[in-house]
């Protein structure tokens, strides 16, 4: 939705700018003449704060550049981390009088003196004493962006075309070597390059931080390294109270209880307080909005009451980030799609003005946001007449099929696109980054009287919820951001429906299914609970055969070679090294509410590999995918395996302990030709790739491949081309 050639948008946002520059030179030229207070500032970095966010609604990125330099200097000078003087005064006054003009430049040429202005008070911040160049696009064109002395990264400026130069740093890919470290006494915990790296996602670009808060994470930090070394110590006293008695030993423990629950203590409070240094309110996105929600009330003809409702709550950068689209594209359907034109509501029996309110809230991590209006509803018919014109089939779509299609991309009942609606981005936006974040979503609606649309979503990415559950001898979590309860299956009441066994819940009957078949596991166990699920498509049930209660994890998302199986959402490391794979409620939901095929033979995979967490996070993505998986923790153990049955296809780390994956191999050939062999290793080398390949593999994947779905696309292909078939799962 691109609104800069908007004639009336452009106006009023010409209007806010022109507001906000004047008092923006005015505060400049007073910090010149030391005639400013605390007060005033800080209305002079809201000034800046809102021209950051308004340019970035209309698509003039060195603007809000602008923007959040000014916002971010006078911040510094309100609290005492910049020293106030004439010479930034006049700076400052110099970057807010080109804010205006630039308004009608940037897009069509480069606002230079804009840019001289920004480059000018970013030299005098660092302390460079030479003088800034007088013309700015005298050097290359989109260069890269720069960091100002705040700490933050500024934006790069538009290429004279009008589009903005985005440049990524390049990515740095470490291989495992051999002899790579394992954890003493267990299996190696290295996941070789399975998971995504967390850090491009939880930290991203630079961000500024209070230098108190930094401080108190360094304090934290040495009173935790002092409470290790405590436990170090009393580690070396426990041999010697071993061997003094019981007693000793006794005393020794009561100690340990104390120091042991002081660290936790710590630990806790070092990680809220880390945490807290990469939260922002959600403000950051939702300052334009009441100015928004005011033009598409004159430009729609509607009358409105906006309501803004919690959004100073502080949640991750990010996630407040991805928000940002979601919400505009929720904000415009729900005034253009969902509420009434006052003539509409008054015969209708409402009054004539509308309300329409966006409401945040966080409780027990979880970041809960609702928009919501009094309008006329989801006009259901409507939706099924244009999604059965869009079908192929014949038969009439049920109503979990209309809900996906009313959240798919590109969906519109709007017969005729505008600049505001038609072309199906709004439900899906917010559906795509719910299914991003391990999160969930909610349309409730009902005619004539509006729509609500939930989005709960973590409160960070760098810690989540989960729910821990136990199934084929494996720990699993589910985002518990969309678990509504659990209970024990005794305490349910269930029942067979038309097509699958359902259980009766808050006076609704929801699907229910084996966690187990949801992912595609053999179910060998018998189930003990109940978890009811909220998922865009509404609530279901899954049996576990245990639930293990909650714990928070640091998730990644899966690499690319096991990212073609979608009903995983990454996976994150409990204590000890073990891995626990995180499922995604919505792909679950889908497979739940799948009517039930008839069982067919599934090809049956060895995956060998020595690290317990990377033979768990294949044979996720393989099981779910229509494959039967058995696994190895090595050489002999999987030659063991492959006397015992017949296997369709073997997948194999080329790095093991003893023999490894080529000698496997190797083995393997002696006996069989035909089987078909994959390689899977962190170990990249033209030399051992050409060993693998003597050796008779039919493939070789490097963990870091950058091809989406890699490993099982490859065993489709190869089972294909020797005549195997087996049970294609929804995706």
């Amino acid at each position: 939705m691109d609104w800069s050639d908007n004639q009336e948008l452009q106006a009023i946002f010409r209007e806010e700018v022109a507001e906000r520059s004047r008092s923006l030179i005015e505060g400049g030229r007073s910090l010149a003449g030391g005639q400013l207070d605390d007060a005033a500032m800080n209305d002079l970095a809201r000034d800046g704060h809102t021209i950051k966010g308004n340019a970035l609604v209309m698509g003039f990125p060195t603007l809000a550049e602008a923007g959040k330099l000014l916002e971010s200097t006078w911040k510094e000078l309100r609290e005492g981390q910049r020293e106030p003087s004439g010479q930034l005064g006049e700076l400052l006054a110099r970057v807010a009088s080109h804010l205006l003009p630039t308004v009608d430049i940037e897009g069509r040429d480069e606002p230079r003196e804009l840019l001289a202005a920004l480059a000018a008070i970013r030299q005098f911040m660092s302390g460079d004493d030479d003088p800034p160049p007088d013309d700015p696009g005298s050097g290359p064109v989109g260069r890269p962006a720069t960091t100002s002395s705040t700490g933050e990264e500024s934006f790069a400026p538009p290429d004279p075309g009008g589009a903005s130069a985005v440049l990524h740093p390049p990515t740095q890919v470490h291989h495992r070597r051999s002899g790579a470290d394992t954890a003493d006494g267990g299996d190696p915990v290295d996941l070789g390059g399975l998971l995504a790296a967390i850090e491009g996602r939880v930290i991203g670009d630079a961000t500024r931080v209070e230098s108190s808060k930094l401080f108190e994470l360094i304090n934290r930090f040495v009173e935790v390294k002092l409470d290790m070394e405590s436990l170090a110590q009393g580690l070396r006293e426990l041999r010697t109270a071993v061997a003094a008695g019981p007693d000793e030993v006794a005393a020794l423990a009561a100690t340990w209880e104390g120091s042991v629950a002081r660290l936790e203590q710590s630990l806790d409070e070092l990680q809220t307080q880390a945490l807290d240094l990469a939260t922002v309110p959600l403000r950051e996105v939702t300052d334009t909005f009441p100015q928004l929600a005011n033009y598409l009330g004159r430009r729609t003809g509607k009358e409105l009451r906006f309501e803004l409702i919690g959004d100073d709550v502080e949640v991750d950068r990010q996630i407040v980030e991805a928000l940002r689209e979601p919400l505009r594209h929720l904000l415009v359907n729900a005034i253009d799609h969902g509420i009434e034109t006052p003539r509409e509501r008054v015969d209708a029996g409402k009054p004539s003005t509308a309300t329409v309110s966006i409401r945040a809230s966080v409780t027990d991590h979880r970041l809960v946001v609702t928009v919501e209006d009094d309008g006329r509803g989801v006009d259901w018919d409507r939706v099924r007449e244009v999604a059965e014109e869009g079908s192929e089939g014949t038969s009439p779509l049920s109503g979990d099929e209309l809900g996906r299609t009313l959240f798919g991309s590109g969906f519109s009942t709007i017969a005729e696109r505008n600049d505001l609606s038609g072309d199906g981005v709004g439900l899906a936006s917010a559906s795509e980054v719910a299914a991003d974040m391990n999160g969930g979503l909610r349309l409730e609606t009902s005619p004539g009287g509006g729509t609500t649309v939930t989005l709960t979503l973590p409160a960070s990415l760098a810690m989540q919820d989960v729910l821990l559950v136990r199934s084929d001898g494996h720990r699993w979590g589910i985002p518990e951001v969309a678990v509504l309860a659990t209970f024990p299956v005794a305490a349910a009441e269930i029942h067979p429906g038309a097509n699958r066994m359902e259980l009766w819940y808050e006076g609704h009957t929801l699907p229910l299914s084996s966690f187990a078949s949801a992912v595609g596991l053999p179910e060998t166990e018998e189930p003990n609970d109940i978890v009811v699920l909220s998922t865009r498509l509404g609530t279901v049930a899954l049996t576990v055969p245990k639930v293990e209660g909650r714990r928070q994890v640091a998730v990644k998302g899966l690499g690319p070679v096991l990212a073609g199986s979608p009903h995983l959402a990454g996976a994150a490391l409990l204590g000890g090294g073990e891995v626990v794979v995180v499922v995604d409620p919505d792909q679950l939901a889908d497979r739940v509410r799948s009517v039930p095929r008839p069982v067919k033979q599934r090809p049956k995979v060895l995956v060998v590999d020595d690290s317990q967490g990377v033979r768990q996070l294949v044979g996720a993505a393989l099981s779910g995918q229509g494959f039967d998986v058995v696994v190895a923790s090595g050489a002999p153990e999987a030659l063991d395996e492959l006397v015992r049955s017949d296997f369709d296809a073997l997948v194999v780390d080329y790095q093991m302990p003893g023999p490894d994956g080529v000698e496997l191999v190797e083995e393997v050939r002696a006996g069989s030709r035909s089987l078909p062999v994959i390689m899977v290793s962190a170990v990249a080398t033209a030399e051992d790739q050409d060993r693998a390949w003597k050796a008779g593999v039919d493939a070789y994947l490097d963990k870091f491949d950058l091809r989406k779905g890699a490993l099982v696309d490859t065993l489709r292909n190869l089972l294909q081309m020797r005549g195997v078939t087996f049970e294609e799962r929804p995706a």
